[in-house]
């Protein structure tokens, strides 16, 4: 117990720095200012292929400016939505998480042209994992288990509202809260579609599978290689999502694996046909 409140002292203190970080940001002005054409148009991991998409770009990165401040409440407020974050390791990690999130709020010019690539990398990884997902078929054949053990339940459900108040964008998917490094596995026998190693950005892993595709996504580390055939349980990858790490892109929310199920074309709940967590 004596590690959980020194734990939480320090969680307190970051409070308190991201506070400070907000009232810094805010008296410069950050949320006042339109961003440059340059953050999009930067080097970027995939070309966009029209303006329609050029245009909800620009209004995806826009909005996740505005949206700064609830980032870091988002963050503040895993440990009390959800008692199990509250391992003295698991604590350390997200201490951690909200430093460098923190840091990267202070250096605006940064945080633009980072944000404006996560969010092209997100779309990448989405239209990706929808053009092999295959017909919708029948949900009821779905087969599919925990990429990473739930032991700490999962931080951001399907649709969350508060990630999307947060973030700006819809959360197609699920995040389940890990140590960094964690093992990941298969969900289901497929083959890999796409690995992408986007360095400090968003890194991930589709696997596609018989009428459906799978998304791992803020892994660390690949395990696998594109076109290599797996069965359900086999390792694919290193969880990340630790801000500042390989893999997790700019505004992680920590430790985590974000998990995504996509059938013909569209993004499912995948709890219900995931084994029930023990409590």
């Amino acid at each position: 117990m004596r590690k959980i409140r020194i734990g939480l002292d320090v969680f307190g203190l970051l409070q308190g720095l991201a506070l400070l970080a907000l009232l810094w940001i805010a008296a410069d002005n950050m949320l006042g200012k339109q961003m440059s054409a340059s953050a999009i148009g930067g080097e970027s991991p995939v070309a966009l292929a029209d303006l329609e998409r050029s245009a909800t770009a620009l209004r995806s990165t826009y909005s996740q400016a505005i949206h700064q401040e609830d980032v870091l409440r988002y963050q503040l407020d895993q440990l009390q939505r959800f008692p199990k974050l509250r391992d003295p390791e698991y604590l350390q990690q997200l201490t951690e998480s909200r430093q460098a999130l923190i840091d990267l709020l202070q250096d605006k010019k940064k945080l633009e042209g980072e944000i404006a690539q996560f969010i092209l990398q997100i779309q990448e990884a989405r239209t990706t994992a929808d053009r092999v997902s295959g017909e919708a078929g029948d949900l009821q054949d779905l087969n599919i288990v925990w990429p990473v053990a739930p032991v700490y339940g999962v931080s951001a459900g399907f649709h969350d509202p508060e990630y999307a108040k947060a973030f700006g964008f819809q959360h197609e998917g699920i995040d389940i809260p890990v140590l960094q490094g964690t093992t990941v596995t298969a969900a289901a026998d497929g083959t890999v579609e796409r690995v992408v190693d986007a360095g400090m950005g968003y890194s991930y892993v589709i696997l596609r599978h018989q009428g459906y595709a799978t998304l791992y996504g803020h892994v660390m580390t690949a395990l696998v290689q594109e076109g290599q055939d797996v069965a359900q349980g086999d390792p694919i990858a290193l969880s990340g999502g630790k801000p500042g790490t390989p893999g997790a892109g700019p505004v992680s929310t920590g430790p985590h694996v974000h998990f995504e199920v996509i059938v013909g074309g569209k993004h499912i709940n995948p709890q219900p046909y995931l084994p029930e967590i023990d409590e």
